[in-house]
């Protein structure tokens, strides 16, 4: 006769027989079995959401170019944001890029500096860490400032949270780098020295054209070579080597000044 082999429950399906299963059934976050304790949005075993480092942080990143990046780096989803960027003018499409872009965000913004994004359609920017948006600007100060920023949430469950704002930013102007170098930018050529008769104070890089004489500056070039550019004060003397080397008396021949004006030479 061959013998028979009856089979277990297992109502759980867990391969256990329900006689010898410690339990039939699921253990919840707390080690009970078919409690009802979960984990809440912080990962905390019968929490209330509330228990976590819940943040988001806005910064500027890179500024080159007259382009700064705004960081953004959230732990929750974010429907839409606005805050306003000291020391700046924005102009046309100004914001451009980053997770708003992605996100096919309406990014607005004013001249004065303020910005705002939000979507048409509801999307939201998930949680993580990167450049929100690019904005192109044109400084009207020496450094830049994230102010008056207003977060809106997307899906989550609520609880408590930190709004953190980054340090101020130094701007370049236009043809920079990070940090506000100006990275090689325009420089104005002239002479730097006070004591010399061709001082320029609009210069910042000396060209090494300073002229001295030994008689003091003495003789005065008219006021219509000042007004084309030039600077008023000139010596006569010396007058043929800076009508040649000097770009203000060569800006003022341009002007058609008339030849009186250079009679010393």
């Amino acid at each position: 006769d061959c013998a028979t082999i009856e089979g277990c429950d297992d109502v759980d399906a867990d391969g256990i027989c329900d006689d010898v299963d410690d339990c039939v059934g699921e253990y919840d976050c707390a080690g009970e079995c078919n409690g009802d304790a979960v984990e809440d949005n912080c990962g905390v075993c019968g929490g209330e959401g509330q228990s976590c480092d819940q943040f988001i942080s806005l910064s500027i990143g890179s500024v080159e170019n007259g382009v700064m990046e705004i960081i953004m780096e959230n732990t929750m989803p974010i429907a839409g944001f606005q805050f306003e960027l000291t020391g700046v003018a924005l102009a046309t499409g100004a914001c451009s890029g980053g997770s708003a872009g992605d996100g096919d965000f309406q990014v607005s913004y004013n001249e004065t500096g303020m910005v705002l994004g939000f979507s048409m359609t509801g999307t939201q920017i998930p949680a993580g860490n990167g450049v929100l948006t690019n904005v192109a600007y044109t400084a009207t100060g020496d450094e830049s400032c994230i102010t008056n920023e207003i977060l809106a949430l997307g899906d989550w469950p609520g609880g408590l949270y930190e709004i953190n704002i980054g340090e101020c930013a130094a701007l370049d102007d236009g043809g920079g780098t990070d940090g506000g170098d100006d990275g090689g930018g325009e420089e104005f050529l002239g002479c730097l020295d006070e004591s010399a008769c061709n001082y320029d104070d609009g210069a910042d890089t000396d060209d090494g054209s300073c002229y001295y004489d030994e008689a003091g500056c003495t003789a005065s070039i008219s006021d219509d070579c000042e007004a084309a550019g030039g600077v008023a004060g000139y010596t006569a003397a010396g007058c043929v080597t800076l009508a040649t080397s000097d770009d203000f008396l060569a800006s003022c021949e341009a002007q058609g000044v008339e030849a009186s004006i250079l009679s010393a030479c």
